[in-house]
This record gives structure tokens, C-alpha cells and sequence, in this order.
């Protein structure tokens, strides 16, 4: 069975996740490529690109430009989604 949700709206990343499971992210290298291909866009730029709002496309430009390679256990992303689909 598969299960198709979307993404979510908002993320946390300040709360902590009571789970053991930790993983290294797998595709490092390709995310740097890709996010050094975009990070020279402007919002509205991304805006264009993705199809998507200037209030995303804002907060997409941030992330994007704060984006490094991160080798740590942190939070891990499937973790922050955040949502009523979520809990």
C-alpha cells in the first residue's frame, strides 16, 4: 500500500522528538549541487521557478541561503513536519 500526503505548510525544529532512530542523509552531495545551482536566485526568481508564492519563495530564498552540509544526528527533517496529517 502506498499513501500519498502532501507536504507540510510548517516545520519544527525547536521541539524535540522522542525516537531513537537517527539517519545520515543519503544523496549530501547532490543536495549541495543543487542547492549551490539555486542559491544565486532571487525570491521572486524562485518565485517563477517553483510556481509558488512571494511569501514562500521568501522563506524557500532563506533556507536556501542558510542551507549547509550537515553530517550531524540532528533533527531529522520527517520528524519536524508539522500538521494536523502529522500527529
Amino acid at each position: 500500500m502506498k499513501i500519498l500526503i502532501s507536504p507540510a505548510k510548517s516545520l519544527d525544529f525547536e521541539n524535540n522528538v522522542e525516537t531513537g532512530f537517527n539517519s545520515l542523509p543519503e544523496f549530501t552531495d547532490k543536495s549541495i549541487q543543487i542547492n549551490n545551482s539555486i542559491k544565486d536566485l532571487s525570491a521572486p526568481d524562485l518565485s517563477k521557478l517553483m510556481n509558488i508564492s512571494p511569501k514562500l519563495s521568501g522563506l524557500n530564498w532563506l533556507r536556501n541561503q542558510d542551507f549547509q552540509k550537515n553530517n550531524s544526528l540532528e533533527k531529522q527533517a520527517i520528524f519536524a513536519f508539522n500538521g494536523d496529517v502529522y500527529d
